[in-house]
């Protein structure tokens, strides 16, 4: 088994604004992140990740990799 593999983390980023949702469920907006393990790459730059998130719009929800 390969020693380096990415890591998943959950983001949680809070929103501005009065919540609606009696649950105020829409408090927190959650995302997904995969990162490496190694943060720096052999070139001493810093390693990028990816972020996976869903945002609801007026045709539904879409869902976005950033």
């Amino acid at each position: 088994m390969p020693s380096n593999k990415d890591r998943l983390y959950i983001a949680l980023y809070t929103r501005g604004g009065s919540t609606k949702m009696p649950g105020k469920e829409e408090t927190y907006h959650w995302a997904l992140i995969v990162w490496p393990k190694i943060e720096m790459d052999k070139s001493g730059a810093m390693a990028e990740g990816t972020r996976y998130h869903a945002k609801e719009r007026f045709q539904g929800w879409v869902f976005v990799i950033s």
